[in-house]
C-alpha cells in the first residue's frame, strides 16, 4: 500500500471506530479480517496512525476546526509526525486510494497551526478533568508536560523517522535511530512520572466521589 492509501485507511478505520463504538484495536482487526491484501507492514503502518490520531485527538480537532475522523488524522500529521502543509498534500491530493485533495480551509489551518488560544488540556492533549492537578504541579506547563506525556515513546521514534516514511510502523528509521531510542527512554522515564501524578489524580477524584 502507498503512503496515501494507509492515511485513507487510517481515516477509515477512525471512523468505524466512533461509529461502531469499539476499542481501536478492534477496530483495526476488522479492517485488516476485511482488506486481507494488506500485508503486516502495512497494518502496522496503519495502526500507528490511528493511534497517534487517538493520542493527539483534542490538539487536532483544535487546529483543523473540526473533529471528523479526516480532520483529526490530517491535524496529527502536523502535531505529532511534524509534517509541513506540502507533505501533507503529497499524502491527500485526490490521487489512486488516497484521502481526497486537501481543500483551501485545510491548508490555511496547516500553515497558520495556530493553537494560542487552545485550552491547556486541548493543547496537551489530557482530559479536562486533570487540568486542576496538571496546574497545580506544572503551572503554565502543564500544556507542554501534557503534550510530552501523550507523546512517550512514539514522539520520540518519530523524531527519527524520514518524512518519506510517514505512514509505515514506528521502528527506528536508519540514521537517527540511535538517538530516537535515547530519546525514547528519556521520555519513557519523564513520563513514569507523569503516569504516577495522573494515578494519584484519579484516585483522589475516585474518593472524592465515594466521600472517601
Amino acid at each position: 500500500m502507498t503512503p496515501a492509501a494507509k492515511l485513507a485507511a487510517a481515516i477509515e478505520v477512525l471512523g468505524n471506530l466512533e461509529s461502531d463504538r469499539r476499542p481501536a484495536n478492534d477496530a483495526l482487526k476488522a479492517w485488516g479480517l476485511a482488506h486481507r491484501f494488506a500485508g503486516s507492514g502495512d497494518r502496522a503502518g496503519i495502526a500507528g496512525l490511528v493511534y497517534d490520531a487517538l493520542r493527539r485527538r483534542a490538539s487536532s480537532a483544535w487546529l483543523m476546526g473540526a473533529e471528523t475522523p479526516r480532520a483529526i488524522l490530517l491535524g496529527m500529521l502536523k502535531r505529532e509526525r511534524s509534517l509541513d502543509t506540502d507533505a501533507i498534500a503529497k499524502l491527500a491530493d485526490g490521487a489512486g486510494y488516497g484521502p481526497a485533495a486537501l481543500t483551501d480551509d485545510e491548508r490555511q489551518r496547516l500553515d497558520a497551526a495556530d493553537m494560542a488560544n487552545a485550552p491547556a488540556h486541548v493543547a496537551g492533549d489530557y482530559p479536562e478533568w486533570l487540568d486542576p492537578y496538571f496546574e497545580r504541579v506544572f503551572g503554565d506547563d502543564r500544556a507542554a508536560e501534557g503534550a510530552a506525556f501523550s507523546a512517550g515513546r512514539s514522539g520520540a521514534a518519530a523524531q527519527g523517522t524520514d518524512r518519506a516514511q510517514c505512514c509505515e510502523g514506528r521502528g527506528d528509521a536508519g540514521e537517527g535511530g540511535g538517538a530516537a531510542r535515547d530519546g525514547a527512554g528519556q521520555r519513557d522515564r519523564r513520563a513514569g512520572g507523569r503516569l504516577s501524578l495522573a494515578r494519584r489524580a484519579t484516585a483522589q477524584r475516585k474518593g472524592n466521589r465515594t466521600g472517601g
